[in-house]
């Protein structure tokens, strides 16, 4: 519960807690990726469900976008969940591993344009 809300935290200040905790749980626990990635997931939808209340409430959300997102958000999320299950437990850490490691880089490598 610790590292949850530690994770928790790192994620509302922008950090990226989710990645943290997928691997704080491959690495440290006995979960299997796809128990861990299923953990993560939970993990990222409660805290999103948290902010979509607090942007519905200050009428931030475009519907248009929204709509536009989930149209193509909603097929890819079927077919990753079907690559997911299809492909084995080693493939899948690789390509979280390398998924992570290529945001990172960019993170840490981009140029951020001054206001």
């Amino acid at each position: 519960m610790l590292i949850a809300f530690l994770c928790a935290a790192l994620s509302g200040m922008g950090v990226g807690g989710g990645g943290l905790l997928l691997i704080y749980l491959t690495m440290f626990t006995d979960s299997g990726r796809q128990r861990a990635q299923m953990y993560n997931l939970l993990f990222f939808m409660c805290a999103s469900a948290a902010s979509l209340l607090i942007h519905a409430d200050k009428r931030k959300i475009d519907l248009r976008v929204t709509a536009l997102i989930s149209a193509a958000g909603i097929p890819g999320a079927v077919l990753g969940a079907a690559l997911s299950g299809a492909s084995g437990d080693d493939a899948i850490g690789i390509l979280i591993g390398a998924f992570l490691f290529v945001s990172g880089a960019a993170s840490l490598f981009s140029k951020r344009k001054q206001k």
